[in-house]
């Protein structure tokens, strides 16, 4: 079966694509948390979508999350599927860059 995905062309296009996915997502994330500006955000809602697939039934959820930038401009952010346990309204820490502020990264709750 290896053998027949090596000597697949549209396979392999495929598999680099999810690959290069994976390696650009895994870049942003690393230059974000590095580079990126701390600063807190609070959930104000969190938006569900449903999708049917081969593989069954998915639910994925947005977090949207607004918070004050280094210059003190107000943003919006969407935390996309994330795997931690809040609720609209938690006040959590994030980091974002300047050039993407829309796509911040989840850090942690904050401590109150």
């Amino acid at each position: 079966m290896f053998r027949e995905i090596l000597n697949d062309p549209v396979m392999m296009i495929m598999i680099g694509i999810v690959a290069f996915g994976f390696i650009r997502a895994f870049i942003y994330q690393f230059n974000v948390r590095k580079n990126g500006y701390e600063t807190e955000a609070m959930v104000d809602y969190i938006s569900e979508e449903s999708h049917n697939d081969s593989d069954g039934h998915h639910i994925y959820y947005d977090y949207h999350v607004s918070y004050r930038d280094r210059k003190g401009i107000y943003r919006q952010g969407v935390l996309s599927n994330p795997v931690f346990d809040v609720k609209e309204g938690d006040i959590i820490i994030i980091r974002y860059v300047d050039d993407t502020p829309e796509a911040p990264v989840y850090i942690r709750k904050a401590e109150r």
